[in-house]
Parts: structure tokens; C-alpha cells; sequence
């Protein structure tokens, strides 16, 4: 089952030690230039907090 909601990105936040780290190398240009051409393919997956 497939759900769909726009969040607001202030109403995001990340979990406890999560392992992923947003570094401004080439990767990340090259993520960017292909999101600009492609558009997202792999949509960002979030889940609300147990106490919100």
C-alpha cells in the first residue's frame, strides 16, 4: 500500500545515530544534476514519531 502526504521539511527530523551524512562533494553535484534532468526516482520515506 502506497501513501503519499507532502510534510513540511521543519516537521522532519532525523532518528538517534542514524549512519547517513550529507557531504558537498562530486557525488552530491552529481545526485543534484540528476534530480534537476531525472526528477526524484526513489522518493524520501519517513514515519511518524511513536510520541507525536
Amino acid at each position: 500500500m502506497q501513501y503519499e502526504e507532502n510534510i513540511l521539511i521543519e516537521n522532519i527530523s532525523d532518528f538517534p545515530n542514524h549512519p547517513y551524512k550529507v557531504i558537498e562533494d562530486e557525488k552530491m553535484q552529481e545526485l543534484v544534476s540528476s534530480i534537476k534532468k531525472n526528477g526524484v526516482l526513489n522518493p524520501v520515506i519517513v514515519r511518524k514519531k511513536k510520541n507525536s
